[in-house]
């Protein structure tokens, strides 16, 4: 365990310092108060198009549905572009400092360096789904939010996260190349947000099983508070994955 924190420690440190790593928090920063500004633009047009509509219930204008659903599912579509820059950045500094071989001679296992690569990485996910939490946060004390369905929103946001972000360490894993790997993984990332829409293009036996693979189908039930065994089923079984496959690329780097 020592061991694990001391290379998160490492990692989270270099992260943190850098300036890739300052400019993806102001970026995610600036991305993330144009959607929460845009979709709150968006529901207070709603609230006054109702208010000049006779007989219209002003309680079918949902802040959660307009503003809390869109927002998150939002910042879990920015994880094309974040995780990929997360990845490179982690990839040039074992390079440029010569930590690879350091990792790979010594004494600490295969599963140890995933995990707290993994880790490491997703601390700093973490911190930016935080920091754009603060704004839906901060409005729940002058409009009626539902802080459950926010705090459902938080944690699936994290965990779905935590599981993408293993899967694509697994398949980047290989590459000697950090632009490469930065590359592979929009790539591998694009495809993986993409089946919804490709299912839904598609008449075929294999709109089920396309469906089910969609982050975004598996994500969607948990910005309206409802837990499916299935999803968690889903998003448990990418992170199990990928940190076996992450481990086992580490395993197969350090024997060649």
């Amino acid at each position: 365990m020592k061991k694990i924190l001391a290379l998160v420690k490492k990692d989270l440190i270099s992260i943190y310092l850098s300036p890739l790593g300052a400019l993806v928090l102001v970026s995610y920063f600036i991305m993330a108060s144009y959607f929460f500004m845009n979709f709150l633009g968006n529901y207070n047009l709603a609230l006054k198009k109702a208010s000049a509509v006779q007989n219209l219930e002003l309680s079918n204008i949902n802040f959660n549905s307009f503003v809390i659903e869109n927002y998150y599912l939002s910042l879990f579509v920015l994880m094309i572009f974040i995780i990929p820059l997360l990845i490179s950045k982690s990839l040039t500094d074992e390079k440029i400092l010569n930590m690879s071989d350091i990792l790979f001679t010594y004494p600490i296992t295969n599963l140890e360096i995933a995990l707290g690569k993994l880790i490491s990485l997703f601390v700093f996910l973490f911190n930016l789904i935080i920091i754009a939490s603060l704004m839906p946060i901060t409005l729940g004390f002058f409009v009626k939010v539902d802080f459950l369905i926010l705090l459902s929103a938080i944690i699936a946001l994290s965990f779905s996260g935590l599981a993408i972000l293993a899967v694509t360490l697994a398949i980047t894993v290989f590459s000697r190349s950090s632009l490469a790997s930065s590359f592979l993984a929009f790539i591998f990332l694009v495809f993986l947000f993409s089946l919804e829409m490709i299912s839904s293009q598609i008449n075929s036996n294999f709109v089920g099983l396309l469906n089910y693979l969609s982050p975004i189908l598996q994500f969607k039930p948990f910005l309206r508070g409802l837990i499916k065994i299935d999803s968690l089923i889903y998003f448990s079984s990418i992170l199990l994955v990928g940190v076996v496959f992450f481990s086992k690329g580490i395993g197969a780097i350090r024997r060649s």
